[in-house]
């Protein structure tokens, strides 16, 4: 599907947008049953192992003839998706949900086809029957981050909530996060931001950022007009100042001023 990553570029802009690398978990991980999640931009070697290693959440593989002959439908749409022709990715994942229609595995991959032609509507369709089948954290996850291209961030924070009420993973917490400023509820991302400085904090998660967290926090602060303790959240992340803005495509972006050297 549509994916994000929060992630850092070198000129310490902290930006959250969508990508179509990656999104087949099963292909890389076969035999675990929760799975990658991804997100993009610049990020670390040991950050990807811990987005790959924390979220699909899928926990059939294939108990039937008919999810069999999905499976295989699922590997020739992922022939298509490496040779750049999407339509008939999803065409053959289309034939794949015929065939298995209670097979979540096929919804979350048509989900993630229909991201990769632009048709964030139908992806966000193809997600929500993916939960209905299986209601686990991680598809949750994914069906929130389908909202982001559609610029609908309080319904992706609606979802995301659900996400943590099932999961205190930091990863989703973060979602929820920049999902609350998309949506401009600065003061809900307030105690969102707090709760997940002490999380990072406690268990040292290497997957989440502390000091873009502390940027997200100075942020929301600055918008509801509490400039000290904006100011005080920008030092412990180690920047004078930063500010929230959109680019496209649902991505969302922190620029921050005065980096420590």
């Amino acid at each position: 599907m549509v994916q994000f990553l929060v992630g850092r570029s070198r000129d310490r802009d902290t930006v959250a947008r969508p990508s179509l690398i990656l999104g087949h978990c099963r292909d890389m991980l076969p035999n675990m049953s929760k799975l990658a999640r991804f997100h993009p931009l610049s990020f670390s070697a040991s950050l990807l192992l811990s987005v790959l290693l924390s979220g699909c959440d899928f926990t059939s593989i294939g108990n039937s003839i008919e999810e069999g002959r999905a499976n295989l439908l699922i590997s020739k749409a992922h022939e298509s998706r490496d040779a750049k022709d999407y339509r008939q990715s999803v065409d053959t994942l289309k034939q794949a949900a015929s065939l298995a229609p209670k097979y979540a595995r096929v919804w979350y991959e048509l989900c993630n086809a229909y991201a990769y032609t632009g048709e964030y509507d139908l992806a966000i369709q193809a997600c929500q029957q993916n939960v209905s089948l299986e209601p686990t954290a991680g598809n949750y996850n994914f069906l929130g981050w389908s909202y982001w291209p559609r610029h609908d961030y309080v319904k992706a924070a609606s979802v995301f909530e659900l996400a943590i009420a099932k999961s205190d993973d930091p990863i989703y917490q973060d979602h929820y996060l920049w999902s609350l400023l998309g949506a401009k509820e600065y003061d809900k991302a307030i105690p969102v931001a707090q709760r997940l400085i002490e999380k990072i904090t406690k268990d040292k998660s290497p997957s989440v950022r502390l000091d873009t967290t502390y940027e997200c926090l100075g942020v929301a602060y600055a918008a509801t007009g509490q400039t000290s303790k904006a100011q005080a959240a920008f030092r412990d992340a180690g920047v004078e100042s930063c500010s929230f803005g959109f680019v496209e495509k649902g991505q969302m972006q922190v620029s921050c001023k005065g980096l420590k050297q």
